[in-house]
């Protein structure tokens, strides 16, 4: 009786470890990750937005299976060509998108590791279209900032500038690169200090060699418009900011803010930063413009 009672105890101590070393011989499920395990983007409804997916896969029992899934609406379709990943403990899969304001929102990406073991992980990358963070209307979209410092006429400073490329320009040299000229600076007796678009007609007047420009740049401006330019953003609400025929802004001061728009559609904000002299004076200035 003993002899059986201690062979079933020998039995049962044996599944036990049996039982216990299968479970120490069980890998750790695979993880899976998307560019630091970002997923949601935002994009404007302004500019296309090109988005770089890194996909990290790590799994101790070996890749078995690496998927993405796209998904748009209630569509759901395989993406990419990821290959090279079977047998292997780190996968690394990269690629870019690029995303207009034209497509359907949102679109998504679901990304699926299955092991060796079966056992998966999987995660899902969405893009959104913001709409001003909630509100209506039309978002600012991206921006460049740049602080100018722009010369009156009778100073030898650039008075014209490209809000394009950030670039002040001399005269000599506005000539050259008149299609990319938004606006420039003089100082009136009448307007005093001014921003005006090269095709207003008083800013022919003050810069007679405009008359010979190939190009003529008619950019609308609005002084004082209802803005926050010291919190712009890219979700900043701008539906409210019109613009009419306007092509100068004049009697400037520090601290006022112009919005403008541009022959080729982009709009931009300007803060008057400071004023000295003038028509042998400068002016400083931030711009802060669509891309």
């Amino acid at each position: 009786m003993k002899k059986v009672f201690s062979f079933a105890l020998v039995a049962l101590i044996g599944a036990i470890m049996f039982t216990s070393c299968k479970k120490d011989e069980t890998k750790p499920a695979p993880t899976i990750s998307v560019t630091n395990n970002k997923v949601e983007y935002l994009i404007t409804a302004t500019a296309d937005t090109t988005i770089t997916f890194n996909v990290t896969v790590k799994a101790e029992a070996e890749i078995d299976q690496f998927t993405i899934k796209k998904i748009v609406g209630t569509t759901e379709t395989s993406y990419g060509n990821p290959t090279g990943f079977a047998g292997k403990t780190d996968y690394v899969y990269n690629f870019n998108e690029t995303f207009t304001p034209a497509m359907t929102y949102p679109i998504s990406y679901k990304f699926k590791v299955v092991d060796k073991e079966g056992q998966e992980a999987s995660i899902t990358v969405t893009i959104k279209k913001i709409t001003s963070g909630g509100q209506t209307g039309t978002p600012f979209g991206a921006f460049q900032t740049y602080t100018i410092t722009l010369g009156a006429q009778n100073n030898t400073q650039g008075s014209s500038f490209a809000s394009s490329t950030g670039t002040v320009y001399t005269l000599a040299q506005a000539a050259q690169n008149s299609h990319l000229v938004d606006f420039m600076y003089y100082y009136g007796a009448t307007n005093q200090a001014t921003l005006a678009a090269p095709g207003d007609a008083q800013t022919a007047q003050v810069y007679s060699q405009v008359s010979n420009w190939t190009t003529k740049n008619n950019t609308k401006f609005v002084k004082n418009p209802t803005i926050n330019f010291d919190n712009l953003s890219a979700t900043t609400d701008i539906s409210g900011v019109t613009f009419g025929s306007e092509t100068k802004a004049n009697q400037l001061a520090a601290n006022n803010i112009i919005a403008f728009k541009t022959d080729a559609g982009k709009i931009g904000f300007i803060k008057v930063n400071s004023i000295t002299g003038t028509n042998d004076g400068t002016i400083n200035i931030t711009v802060k413009v669509q891309q």
